[in-house]
C-alpha cells in the first residue's frame, strides 16, 4: 500500500487530440510503445500515401501514451523528448499530466509497476471479447500521488538508481563479452601450435562419419514413439533437448541411426561446424536429417578433443568455403570425412580438453553470475518501486 493518497488518472491528466490528415509526399515518423513498461521508441517512418488512417496524431515530450489493444500488457508509456513530433494512429490516444499535480516521470515510473499492469488489464474487459482500454476506462485507474515537488524528488532518486543500474549492466555484459572470448583464444593459440607440427590425418580414416536421412515414420506424441534429434537440437558444445519429436520407425532405421555415448553431433547446415557431444540424455535416441554423427574409437580420440578441433575450425574460418551446388552452406559427408584433424596423443588430447574445458566452465560460470547481478538489480528496482509506488 503506497503512503500517498490515491486520485483517478482523469483527475490529474485531459485528453489530448493534435490531429492531422495526413498527405502523400510527406513523411511522418511513427511511434510504438512496447510491453510490460518498456520506453515508447520510433518506429519506421512512412509517406502520408502508405497510412489507412484518416487521421494521425502528433506526440509532444511528456505525453502518456496508451495502446488501446496492449496496455492490458503493460504498453503504455511517457513519450521522451526524442520522438517530440512523431505521429501514431487512433489506436494510441494520448494524455496530457497537468503540470501542477502530475509530473510525467512519475507516471513513466507508475508504467513500470505490476498493479499498473493488472489495473490496465481489468479496465481492459470488455462484453465485445476485444479486450481494448477505451480512453475514458483508463482515465478511471486510480495511481498514488504525491505532492509535485516531493514526485520531482522521488523521481530523481528512481532514475539515479537506473542508471546506477544500467551501468552495472553493461559493465558485466562487457566484461562477460571479454571473457567470453577466452576459449576461442586458447584454441586458436593451441591448435596452431599441433598444425605446425603434426601432420593432418582426415576424419574419416580414423572415425566413422554418418549423415542422418529423413526417417520414415509417423510423428507420434506417444511415449512408446522413438524419440530423434534434429538440427535445431545441436548447439554450440550443448544440446537444447526442450523439444524433442517422437515417431513410430521400423528396426532397421532404429539400428542405423541410432545415438551411443561419446558420438559427436555436426550440423549439416546454418551455423557451419556447430556441434556437441550425446552423453545419453535420453535413451534409444536416434539422429535424423541435416546432423552428421561422428562415432570414434575412443582409444584413439577423444570426443571433447574433436569437438574443440571443430569449433575452432569454424572460429578461423576454415569452413567459410563450403558449399553445395544450391550456393547454400552445407557441410557434405565427403567435406567432413576429408576434415583435416591435426591428432597428438590420447594423453595430450585429454591434457588439452581439461585446459579448455576449465576456461569454457570459467565462461559459463561469469554468464551465471551476470545473470544472478542484473536479477538482483532488477529486483532492488522492483523493490524500490513498490516501496515508493506500491498501491
Amino acid at each position: 500500500m503506497s503512503r500517498w493518497p490515491t486520485v483517478t488518472i482523469g483527475e490529474v491528466a485531459d485528453p489530448v487530440d493534435r490531429s492531422e490528415a495526413p498527405l502523400p509526399g510527406v513523411t511522418y515518423r511513427q511511434v510504438g510503445v512496447r510491453l510490460w513498461g518498456e520506453v515508447a521508441y520510433e518506429r519506421e517512418s512512412m509517406d502520408g500515401v502508405e497510412t489507412k488512417y484518416k487521421t494521425l496524431n502528433r506526440v509532444e515530450a511528456g505525453d502518456i501514451i496508451v495502446n488501446k489493444i496492449w496496455a492490458r500488457n503493460g504498453s503504455v508509456s511517457v513519450v521522451t523528448p526524442t520522438l517530440g513530433g512523431c505521429f501514431c494512429s487512433g489506436e494510441f490516444p494520448l494524455f496530457r499530466p497537468r503540470p501542477e499535480s502530475l509530473d510525467p516521470q512519475w507516471f513513466y515510473w507508475i508504467t513500470k509497476t505490476r498493479w499498473f499492469w493488472e489495473a490496465c488489464d481489468r479496465q481492459s474487459r470488455g462484453t465485445s471479447g476485444k479486450n481494448r482500454l477505451r480512453p475514458q476506462r483508463f482515465l478511471e485507474i486510480t495511481i498514488p500521488l504525491a505532492p509535485i515537488e516531493e514526485q520531482r524528488r522521488v523521481v530523481e532518486k528512481l532514475n539515479r538508481l537506473a542508471i546506477l543500474q544500467d551501468r552495472a549492466k553493461r559493465a558485466s555484459l562487457s566484461s562477460v563479452a571479454a571473457i567470453g572470448l577466452l576459449p576461442a583464444g586458447l584454441r586458436a593459440v593451441r591448435f596452431a601450435a599441433l598444425a605446425a607440427r603434426l601432420q593432418p590425418v582426415p576424419l574419416g580414416s580414423i572415425g566413422d562419419v554418418r549423415l542422418g536421412k529423413m526417417l520414415s515414420g509417423n510423428r507420434t506424441d506417444a511415449e512408446d514413439g522413438i524419440p530423434y534429434l534434429r538440427n535445431a537440437n545441436v548447439q554450440w558444445d550443448s544440446l537444447d533437448l526442450t523439444s524433442v519429436y517422437r515417431m513410430q520407425l521400423p528396426k532397421e532405421q532404429v539400428a542405423t541411426y541410432s545415438l551411443k555415448l561419446g558420438d559427436v553431433l555436426v550440423c549439416e547446415g546454418g551455423d557451419i561446424g556447430k556441434s556437441a557431444i550425446w552423453s545419453g540424455e535420453i535413451d534409444s535416441c536416434l539422429f535424423q536429417k541435416a546432423l552428421h554423427r561422428i562415432r570414434l574409437d575412443q582409444s584413439l580420440v577423444d570426443p571433447r578433443f574433436l569437438l574443440h578441433h571443430i569449433m575452432w575450425c569454424a572460429e578461423s574460418g576454415q569452413f567459410a568455403d563450403v558449399k553445395t551446388q544450391t550456393t547454400i552452406a552445407h557441410l557434405t559427408g565427403v567435406q567432413l570425412k576429408a576434415h583435416r584433424l591435426f591428432l597428438p596423443s590420447l594423453h595430450e588430447q585429454q591434457k588439452m580438453v581439461h585446459d579448455l574445458d576449465k576456461v569454457t566452465g570459467l565462461v559459463d560460470r561469469a554468464r551465471r553470475n551476470a545473470t544472478a547481478a542484473s536479477e538482483a538489480t532488477e529486483a532492488l528496482k522492483r523493490s524500490a518501486l513498490a516501496g515508493v509506488l506500491g498501491h
